[in-house]
């Protein structure tokens, strides 16, 4: 049965119709990335409209962005991971790696390789880690309704648990992170997305550093609450300065010290 969704651009499409479309990598961070909210969207919106309007209209690919990508790959991916460009050069100023990223966008050093390998060794050798994921679905799109915007979300791993893979500088400052970058917006739109509760949700933290010390975070009420409180201040943010075309010439913080 059609289930209608209305995209941020006004367009009404099927539901379904879109979650499949959103299996396509293009599809789900080219159409959908303008036509649908997201976590990485909210946490832009928590900053500024500008923020958002800023990467809407000019994405921008930063080198953490492309090695979290590899990283998912090596664990969950394993196909794109080998499509990947690998080159041996010392550095990404190297002519011949410019031109290559010039060219497509998944070209990464042999460097890089070793590293995302050493971190899906590290992951799969630990197995209260690796069984977690375990007759499980990965890289699974969705696009639903939420608070009455359009969001499109993609599981990590979707099984018995909804499980969301990261890295980290420093595991012991996972918690510091989870609330700096919005972690907690995350949880709370992809357990709605996907129909979970929040006792489901888990973070799978592996730190970069020698140690690759492995991190399992479950989620707490307050975690997940405040998450939803985010995505409130989100899209207000959104409805008062992009859905009503608020001149953001004129916008500026006021604040007191």
């Amino acid at each position: 049965m059609k289930e209608p969704i209305i995209t941020l651009d006004n367009e009404m499409h099927d539901r379904h119709e879109l979650t499949q479309k959103a299996i396509q990598d293009s599809f789900y961070y080219g159409y959908l990335a303008k036509a649908c909210l997201s976590s990485s969207a909210i946490s832009q919106l928590l900053k500024s409209p500008l923020e958002y309007l800023n990467q809407i209209n000019l994405p921008t690919e930063s080198d953490a962005l492309a090695q979290g990508y590899l990283f998912h790959a090596s664990i969950l991916e394993e196909d794109k991971f080998n499509e990947c460009l690998f080159l041996d050069v010392k550095t990404k100023a190297n002519k011949e790696y410019k031109l290559a990223k010039e060219e497509r966008w998944d070209v990464f050093t042999v460097k890089d390789r070793d590293k995302a390998l050493r971190l899906r060794d590290r992951f799969y050798n630990c197995k209260p880690a690796s069984e977690l994921i375990e007759n499980s679905e990965f890289e699974v799109p969705m696009v639903n309704n939420l608070m009455g915007y359009p969001f499109r979300a993609k599981a990590d791993v979707l099984g018995q648990y909804l499980i969301d893979l990261k890295t980290t500088q420093v595991l012991s400052a996972f918690k510091y992170s989870a609330n700096k970058y919005n972690y907690d917006s995350q949880c709370y739109i992809y357990c709605n997305l996907f129909g979970k509760s929040y006792k489901d949700f888990k973070y799978i933290v592996i730190d970069k550093s020698p140690t690759n010390e492995i991190g399992i975070f479950n989620v707490s009420e307050n975690f997940y609450f405040s998450g939803e409180q985010k995505v409130e201040y989100a899209i207000k943010v959104y409805e008062n300065y992009i859905k009503n075309e608020f001149d953001l010439e004129n916008y500026l913080v006021e604040d007191t010290l």
